[in-house]
């Protein structure tokens, strides 16, 4: 009997699209409580997404030049490499076995492994320096870490270069295992 207010999401395992098939459900939910699903791209590489995305219509797996887009292209060809085997059939049971392995290897104490360990700097970024920050309000740089939810660094500085050693040390001290255990996953890359 289902409990009052819940809904069982429905599978859309192996639903092929031209640029890409969903494999299955990552188990993830989005703020709005939405299905967040794990695809791979013709050029196999391996993404998640908001299932809303494709949906409405928002997603085709292009950019405007219709190049493949991957969003997190290191760590797709990282888990591509890894779930070979398993990519050859889109079953729903294949679905649940390639998040649970994800979960398994790559989530560590509430840590997603290989984002820990991409070293992937937003374009956007005023610093050029991961998690350091230009706060104008406070008119000083800001260095931030935020590890398995908790937030362990948050700090203002008023040269970069500090706000940049802040950063460094903090993930050295608090990453280092983290990104040490996925390079041992991956086979030492």
């Amino acid at each position: 009997m289902k409990r009052p207010g819940s809904y069982r999401a429905k599978s859309h395992d192996g639903e092929v699209y031209d640029n890409f098939t969903i494999i299955g459900d990552t188990g993830k939910r989005d703020k709005n409580r939405g299905q967040i699903v794990l695809i791979q791209y013709n050029d196999g590489v391996l993404d998640e997404i908001p299932y809303s995305w494709i949906r409405q219509g928002n997603f085709t797996g292009l950019d405007s030049a219709g190049l493949s887009v991957n969003i997190r292209h290191e760590q797709g060809e990282a888990l591509g490499k890894k779930y070979g085997p398993m990519l050859q059939k889109y079953s729903r049971d294949n679905g649940k076995k390639l998040a649970r392995y994800f979960n398994q290897n790559f989530v560590k104490d509430g840590v997603n492994l290989a984002l820990v360990a991409s070293r992937t700097i937003r374009s956007d970024s005023s610093s050029g320096v991961k998690g350091v920050s230009w706060n104008n309000k406070q008119k000083k740089w800001c260095a931030t870490l935020t590890v398995g939810g908790k937030r362990v660094l948050y700090k203002y500085f008023e040269h970069l270069s500090d706000a940049v050693e802040a950063r460094k040390a903090a993930e050295d001290e608090y990453l280092k295992p983290y990104v040490e255990q996925y390079q041992k996953i991956m086979g030492g890359n």
